[in-house]
């Protein structure tokens, strides 16, 4: 993760719920972490010095478009588009 200021790496991930929408249009909450360079996530936030293996990790250098509306973004890959609020 880069702060957009210094172009330096942040020295923690980000992490919180959001909510992603699924293929069939429901919003559902997710745990996500951003790590650079990949958006990471579970269904529930992950117990402390744990492996718990993510439901997906997304990486975001492989992003073809990202769109933002009303609180909502959208990010499209080659094979589908993660709508996150």
């Amino acid at each position: 993760m880069y702060s957009a200021e210094a172009n330096t790496p942040l020295a923690a991930p980000v992490d919180g719920y959001m909510y992603k929408q699924s293929r069939r249009g429901n919003w559902q909450q997710r745990w996500f972490t951003f790590r650079s360079p990949s958006m990471v996530y579970w269904k529930h936030r992950p117990v402390q010095n744990t492996e718990e293996a993510p439901d997906a990790v997304i990486d975001l250098r492989r992003v073809r478009n990202l769109a933002i509306d009303n609180l909502v973004m959208a990010l499209t890959f080659s094979t589908r588009t993660y709508n996150i609020k």
